[in-house]
């Protein structure tokens, strides 16, 4: 507390008997480095100097905003009060320190009255406060909340009691309902037992540091409670993950793997002088400890860190359950599976290989305690366009055809080892059998896995290196064009690539280096168009001076998009010797269904159930009667 005091104390003798009073007043009043304004407070006392008369009251620039009368009878072995405070709009950042490190921005104004009865040492309370423009702050969490304006708090001896309240996040606006106590002794030791519950609630809003273990966004529909002393605070939380949540495992520093893990939360003082080399010797505290027993859903966004050496790293949606236990003492728990629905495997390699793998759906990753030891079974596939000639030493073979690199990440996340696999999905029986003759070796196999990841084409010693770096820089320069570019919703999707050229000795026909510009756009929710420009470099043949363009327009004719209508304009794979690079056109109509039996799809087809019709044998009425009784 800070101000200014100055006062008076008198003590009158009248007849033999004394009449203490005093008069005091603290100019520039703080609590907490709070500005309260100025605080008075007259007592007087009796003759007997057994019982004082208290007056005392706050006021600001505008108005009072406490004010307190009543009395203290110090007759007797114990003491005691009977005193009414009132209060008027009173400023409760002032108790936000009470929060410790782990509750902080604590606000709002309270207007109501309390009273303090029975003993000094040990008073009793009773009253109700109303908030107006209240709120607090999590900081591990860094999530804050409005309460509802109006809320209304009971007030008891060592207790304050949250009716049902109704709060909102400040950031994304989502909502909740509070409830519960918060327990003190005397003032000096305060304790919680709160209740959070919401179908939408942001729970989560961090960012990436070098501590961090855990971080992302997450909304949550459940409940969860926060419970404990101030300084020792636990946070359960029991809910299904939301829409738009993301949450993501980096662990991508050497010092935070294994048993050493620790969360740490840095103060300002620490960062700078982290920043500036010095060493931190981190303190021992009580601090917080969460669990979350989260069902994963496929609105939320689940990312892990794969490889902490080179940043790669899985990204997708999909469902589950997980327990996670986290304490600022450097507990880092986690169990549960995640089955993977869809999504990426971003693979880096040495600063220079940035690659989207597009993930299969049915790939699990299972927690049993340590972040890094969980099991992963995962697969996932990367598409290119490559000429194949090289591999078949055939020289009437000049085409680029599909082909699907398809990494599987199998065993534990700290030390599994990919394998890869090469398929061709649209190359006949015969091309793709000697393919696959040609690519049985596991050496092989990986040099050309790696060959086409990082430079598009198959491995050729007469031509490798510098247009495997140019397109691994090209691509790596997409992501940036679609964010300088693209709009945050993602409807539309620029981008840039790079093909190599092909370089087949045993064929005369040659392709160049292609620089290409891609876009992906929605016009609308029925309108999807696909399309792609490229330039040849260092071109000197006729054939391959032409810009290429492709397009592709889709029309969603219904509303679950099963019926579509597609046209495009391509550039022709094929080239035989002495054509120039042609245009294929086509206009198809699909259509998909899903079904279990040829019943169901009768049925999704026509639009009706399929009767089978039994037939009973017919029995004349004569013949019933005549043979007696009808036997079953």
């Amino acid at each position: 507390m800070k101000g200014l005091i100055n006062g008076s104390l008198e003590l009158n003798q009248s007849n033999g008997k004394y009449a203490p009073t005093s008069d005091f007043t603290v100019s520039d009043f703080e609590v907490n480095d709070t500005p309260l304004g100025d605080f008075e407070l007259v007592i007087a006392g009796n003759e007997n100097l057994t019982q004082y008369k208290v007056n005392a009251q706050l006021k600001d620039d505008v108005q009072r905003t406490l004010w307190a009368n009543g009395t203290v009878n110090t007759a007797g072995d114990q003491s005691k009060i009977n005193v009414d405070f009132n209060f008027n709009e009173f400023n409760l950042v002032a108790l936000s320190p009470l929060g410790g490190e782990v509750l902080d921005n604590m606000r709002g104004f309270a207007t109501g009255e309390i009273g303090l009865t029975g003993l000094l040492v040990e008073p009793n309370l009773s009253g109700g406060l109303v908030i107006k423009d209240g709120g607090l702050n999590i900081p591990y969490l860094n999530t804050d909340f409005d309460l509802a304006q109006n809320s209304e708090i009971t007030v008891s001896t060592d207790l304050f009691d949250f009716n049902t309240i109704e709060l909102t996040d400040t950031k994304y606006g989502t909502n909740g309902t509070l409830s519960g106590v918060i327990k003190h002794k005397n003032f000096g030791f305060w304790e919680l037992g709160l209740n959070l519950s919401s179908d939408r609630l942001l729970v989560l809003d961090t960012g990436l540091t070098p501590e961090s273990l855990y971080y992302g966004t997450a909304f949550i529909d459940g409940t969860a409670s926060i419970s404990g002393p101030t300084d020792k605070l636990f946070i359960d939380v029991n809910a299904t993950t939301g829409e738009d949540t993301i949450f993501k495992v980096p662990l991508n520093d050497a010092e935070s793997i294994g048993d050493n893990s620790v969360i740490y939360f840095l103060s300002p003082e620490e960062k700078e002088a982290r920043v500036s080399g010095e060493d931190i010797q981190i303190k021992d505290i009580s601090g917080l400890e969460l669990r979350f027993n989260l069902k994963v859903t496929p609105a939320a966004e689940v990312e892990i860190t794969v490889d902490q050496e080179n940043g790669s790293y899985l990204r997708g949606s999909g469902a589950g359950n997980l327990l996670l236990e986290i304490n600022t003492l450097g507990k880092f728990n986690m169990y549960g599976d995640f089955i993977v629905y869809d999504g990426i495997y971003n693979f880096k390699y040495a600063g220079i290989v940035n690659k989207e793998f597009t993930i299969q759906p049915g790939g699990t990753v299972d927690w049993n305690g340590s972040p890094t030891e969980a099991n992963i079974d995962v697969s996932a596939t990367y598409k290119t366009q490559a000429n194949p000639a090289i591999l078949l030493d055939n020289p009437n073979i000049n085409s680029q055809i599909p082909v699907e690199v398809i990494t599987k990440l199998e065993g534990n996340l700290s030390y599994f080892d990919p394998e890869f696999e090469i398929k061709f999905p649209n190359a006949n029986s015969v091309v793709s059998s000697e393919l696959q003759y040609r690519l049985e070796d596991k050496a092989q196999r990986y040099l050309q896995a790696m060959s086409l990841i990082t430079g598009g084409t198959f491995y050729n010693p007469n031509s490798i290196g510098q247009n495997a770096v140019t397109g691994n820089l090209v691509e790596s320069l997409s992501g940036i064009v679609n964010d300088l570019v693209g709009n945050r919703d993602g409807d539309i999707q620029f981008g840039v690539n790079y093909e190599a050229s092909e370089r087949n000795p045993n064929s005369d026909l040659q392709r160049s280096d292609r620089f290409g510009v891609t876009v992906t756009t929605q016009i609308t929710d029925r309108v999807l168009i696909n399309g792609k420009l490229g330039v040849p470099v260092g071109s000197t043949s006729a054939t391959e001076r032409a810009v290429i363009g492709n397009v592709e327009i889709e029309f969603l004719l219904n509303k679950d998009g099963s019926l579509r209508l597609k046209i495009f304009n391509r550039e022709d794979n094929l080239q035989q010797i002495g054509d120039i690079s042609g245009y294929a056109q086509g206009i198809g109509l699909s259509w998909s269904v899903d079904f279990d039996t040829l019943k169901e799809l009768y049925q999704k087809i026509f639009n009706k159930k399929l009767e089978i019709e039994k037939q009973q044998p017919k029995q004349s009425a004569s013949t019933t009667l005549n043979n007696g009784p009808v036997k079953f």
